[in-house]
């Protein structure tokens, strides 16, 4: 019975110190993009519609801001008695996709075929350049805040449909709209500084790629130590650093490479080898 018990409690122990580092890596940042549009708008004017694709997971958004200034630029094509304004859909009734469009001096806010907002636009926005509608969905709401009236309107919809961006309007001009699209988590990344279980502390702007190895089984004796690695330092792919060992800031170790238990590397310095040792960079040869 004796025998079995310090296999036991070795199993124990690691899946202790494994938990433990897992649970203090976490939780780790969300990454989120957002696109803003018009930008860099090309030279050559397009008959109809101007069109930016957007490549969205499930074509679903977290949010879309948008502001539409009082005093818009010209449409495209004159003749059109309705001007898309924006919309984040070719055909946004259809799809489900967020439009706002105009027709004479109305403004219409719609998703899919729900009308989420009849806006005025004034006859003349006179000199008042700051004189905008600003619309936000997110979450399943929308807001519709600002305009000549200073209105304040909110509601629930369901979120819009995104395949693109697009514009009947002369986006040339410095009057046109803008759009920020923000998409839903497609990523994570750890903090750019973190303790993980008070056994690792990396410094900021340090580029870390190795196995940390803070503890390790000698005699069936559980040895634990912290592994300290430096602001700036680089730690190459498949290095391993075994417990109490520590990196100096601006320190650069080599790809592969093995730093051995309480070894201390100093800063600024270059190191290669299994186990390390100093070295000229290979740019300084």
């Amino acid at each position: 019975m004796r025998r079995n018990a310090l296999p036991a409690a070795v199993v124990l122990a690691v899946g202790a110190l494994v938990a433990a580092v897992v649970g203090a890596l976490g939780p780790a940042e969300s990454v989120r993009s957002t696109y803003s549009w018009p930008r860099n708008v090309p030279t050559d004017v397009p008959e109809r519609l101007w069109y930016a694709p957007l490549l969205l997971s499930r074509h679903e958004p977290e949010s879309v801001s948008m502001r539409i200034p009082c005093s818009l630029p010209a449409a495209l094509n004159a003749a059109e008695g309705t001007t898309t304004v924006v919309a984040t859909a070719r055909a946004p009734r259809e799809t489900g996709g967020l439009a706002v469009t105009r027709t004479g001096d109305r403004l219409t806010v719609e998703v899919g075929e729900q009308v989420l907002a009849e806006l005025d636009l004034p006859v003349s926005a006179g000199t008042d350049e700051g004189c905008a509608y600003r619309i936000r969905l997110v979450d399943g709401g929308w807001s519709v805040t600002g305009g000549p009236a200073r209105v304040s309107l909110t509601g629930a919809t369901e979120m819009p449909f995104v395949s693109g961006l697009f514009s009947g309007l002369d986006l040339r001009s410095t009057r046109a709209p803008t759009v920020d699209v923000t998409t839903t988590v497609h990523d994570t990344q750890t903090t750019v500084r973190q303790t993980v279980a008070d056994e690792a502390e990396i410094g900021d702007d340090a580029t870390v790629c190795c196995l940390l190895q803070a503890h390790s089984f000698e005699d069936r004796i559980l040895k634990i130590a912290p592994v300290h690695i430096g602001a700036r330092a680089t730690v190459g792919n498949g290095a391993v650093l075994l417990y109490g060992a520590q990196v100096g800031e601006d320190t650069r170790v080599e790809d592969g490479s093995v730093v051995m238990k309480h070894e201390t590397l100093l800063a600024g310095q270059y190191y290669v080898g299994a186990p390390t040792h100093p070295a000229r960079p290979p740019e300084a040869a």
